[in-house]
């Protein structure tokens, strides 16, 4: 009898519609800013994709160049992957697992298809995961198109509190003002 019940249960929970878990930030649209400095000299960068290979992109600071689209997604608000359309691909924002390096920084890259549900998003304001506490986001001095540029780039400081040459402290943010929405890159 006990059988009979056990197997009657077990029939009607696989006949019960199955729920998906939620998708948080489904393609709600937003510009990436870089706040590079502090105080009266910070100031807002967009950033753009810039095509450093055939299949990658570098997020760069380039105010005359169409903003990147982006948006988060993913099953859980803490942990969300961070998405770029450009030209009707789609690309995933990747960070260098630099662990407790010291005086590093490594650029962000996006390359097509790729998760990584490491980024979340908190008053506006972009975090990435971090793997040692001197983890932050820098703003970090590239030669792109023959001119010096801001790009993106995860690193951290070296002992005696300097970043390397070329590189200082950003923060970065959700824009989803009307620049934004009128781009279509």
């Amino acid at each position: 009898m006990h059988l009979a019940t056990l197997l009657a249960l077990a029939a009607t929970s696989l006949a019960a519609p199955q729920q998906s878990p939620p998708t948080y930030g489904s393609k709600n649209y937003f510009t990436i800013l870089m706040t590079v400095g502090s105080g009266t000299t910070a100031r807002n960068i967009t950033l753009s994709a810039f095509p450093y290979s055939t299949r990658h992109l570098y997020l760069v600071g380039d105010d005359q160049a169409p903003a990147a689209k982006a948006y988060l997604t993913g099953p859980n608000p803490n942990k969300q992957a961070l998405h770029l359309d450009v030209a009707s691909v789609t690309y995933g924002v990747d960070v260098a697992e630099i662990g407790n390096s010291q005086n590093v920084a490594e650029p962000v890259t996006a390359t097509p298809g790729f998760e990584e549900f490491e980024f979340q998003a908190i008053g506006g304001r972009v975090y990435h995961e971090l793997s040692a506490g001197s983890n932050v986001w820098l703003a970090c001095d590239r030669l792109i198109d023959g001119r010096n540029k801001p790009v993106l780039a995860w690193g951290a400081m070296g002992r005696d509190g300097s970043f390397v040459e070329g590189c200082s402290f950003a923060s970065v943010y959700q824009d989803f003002g009307a620049r934004n929405k009128s781009t279509d890159n």
